[in-house]
């Protein structure tokens, strides 16, 4: 799964985060949830919805850097008997002069 995120202008002036959640492989949309921050809680609640709609955990997320993303993996998914979900961040990797994003996932 990929993680996606939009900003909005709302129209109250301030700004609101949109996420989605997409599959690797399908580049289907699983989840979106809109939020006006990027707290843990708000990416616990859609990796939970993400979970519940897909019907089972994924095998690795993929992510910009934000530190929050990791500690939701880690909370929303880890328990010690299953398999692992991990988190790939894709901050600060490059090649030359040119950064690697999260884009190629979420082109729909």
């Amino acid at each position: 799964m990929g993680l996606i995120f939009v900003i909005i202008k709302s129209q109250g002036g301030g700004w609101k985060w949109l996420w989605n959640l997409i599959d690797h492989k399908t580049k289907f949309l699983i989840a979106s949830h809109a939020t006006e921050n990027r707290a843990i809680e708000d990416a616990r609640k859609l990796f939970a919805r993400g979970k519940r709609i897909a019907k089972k955990r994924p095998a690795f997320i993929v992510t910009d850097g934000l530190p929050t993303y990791q500690d939701a993996c880690r909370k929303e998914f880890y328990t010690p008997k299953a398999e692992k979900t991990n988190h790939v961040s894709l901050a600060n990797v490059g090649v030359g002069q040119q950064r690697i994003g999260t884009g190629d996932i979420g082109r729909l």
